[in-house]
């Protein structure tokens, strides 16, 4: 039995900078399905563990290490992939060609870090196919690096640690005698709000859980022009980074509502042209938390990872895997300077209204956070209780 392990985890890219973010157009329906794809698993994760805990992850590493994984997947294998990621019109090299613009775009943030890195571990005496190389070099900026099976568990953790700032330092224990290969994408983001809170507005307030039991928490408090919107059983606010176009959207349920609104987290709120600003005093829990979860059947519910695949095009003839996990790992902080981020994905296979005048988030809401020149999800999550983790 021998084990393959894809890592998606964030921390800072040597991508080449686009000249500017506005002269970069990415294909509508890579942008359509990769927002698609990051509701329908937001909801099929929220279906388990979204009422019981806060959420977060981050559609934009999942995606990322999905598509280095296409990469190395023979067609047949490769096409169901990309269908469960709504990219099944999508020819490879195209999708490959989209991810260098996207990754040129955020990179070219003014103010904002959002970085991404790609390597290929894998074992000595294993080559990687010269197209896979190049592929990774010329589209992802990625790196192909050998381990030993002695300390190689070390060294990529510390990899992981440097591309995420410490916030995610261990993605495996040991390297398994029958590991292969090791793929790794890592993203990190630190951004300040345009608008900052004053920390000496921020004191506790009461926020009141879905067991309907009452905790006071340190809350933000800022008075601004903010876009806001007004749905069906929920309120949305859209809180600015200094970047144009980067923001968080904070989307907050009428009471009772809660369960209800996660199936409206898509598109079609984040990227609406019915926001309108007006001036607000929002009032926002600070927090920070770490989160981890075990994809495979949700990815399997979306149409992923149904069979075993020829990994030829990564390892050359004969290789063939069974995907038996996908481990996402995620870290947040949110404060009145702005939010720093960051998440880790491991893939292993083996083979054989009206406008409030005060927008006080009290109660468990949604959090994405988002990218509009690119249509991009960032990061997704709720917040049944807003915590501090030292």
């Amino acid at each position: 039995m021998f084990v393959f392990l894809v890592v998606n985890s964030c921390g800072y890219s040597d991508s080449q900078q686009a000249q500017s973010r506005d002269d970069v157009e990415l294909d509508q329906k890579y942008m359509s399905g990769q927002s698609l794809f990051a509701s329908e698993l937001f909801q099929q994760i929220f279906e388990e563990k979204g009422m019981n805990e806060n959420m977060f992850i981050s559609p934009y590493s999942i995606i990322l290490a999905l598509l280095m994984t296409a990469n190395g997947i023979e067609e047949s294998g490769r096409q169901e992939l990309l269908d469960s990621l709504h990219m099944e019109a999508a020819d490879i090299e195209v999708l490959n060609e989209q991810v260098e613009k996207q990754l040129q775009s955020l990179d070219a943030l003014e103010h904002a870090q959002l970085n991404t890195a790609n390597s290929v571990w894998h074992r000595s005496g294993l080559e990687v196919e010269d197209l896979y190389e190049s592929i990774l070099d010329t589209y992802y900026n990625g790196d192909i690096e050998e381990f030993d099976e002695q300390d190689g568990a070390d060294t990529m953790n510390q990899w992981v640690t440097d591309k995420t700032e410490g916030h995610i330092n261990k993605m495996m224990d040991e390297i398994p005698q029958t590991a292969l290969a090791y793929i790794l994408n890592a993203v990190y983001f630190n951004a300040n709000w345009k608008h900052e809170f004053n920390e000496n507005d921020t004191q506790k307030h009461a926020f009141h859980l879905l067991n309907e039991e009452t905790h006071n928490h340190e809350m933000m408090k800022v008075q601004e022009e903010f876009e806001i919107l007004i749905g069906e059983n929920m309120q949305g606010l859209k809180l600015p980074y200094e970047d144009d176009g980067l923001s968080m959207i904070i989307v907050l349920p009428d009471e009772g509502e809660f369960e209800v609104v996660a199936q409206s987290l898509n598109k079609e709120l984040f990227f609406s042209d019915n926001w309108n600003e007006t001036t607000v005093d929002l009032i926002l829990p600070k927090l920070t938390f770490s989160s981890e979860y075990s994809l495979l059947e949700s990815l399997q519910d979306l149409g992923a990872f149904q069979k075993g695949y020829d990994f030829s095009p990564l390892f050359g003839e004969g290789i063939q895997a069974d995907v038996t996990d996908v481990i996402h790992k995620t870290y947040v902080q949110i404060d009145e300077e702005g939010t720093e981020a960051a998440a880790a994905t491991a893939v292993e296979m083996t083979i054989s209204a009206v406008v409030p005048e005060l927008f006080h988030v009290n109660r468990p809401y949604y959090f994405a956070i988002i990218d509009e020149k690119t249509e991009t999800i960032l990061f997704m999550g709720s917040v049944i209780e807003p915590v501090i983790n030292e």
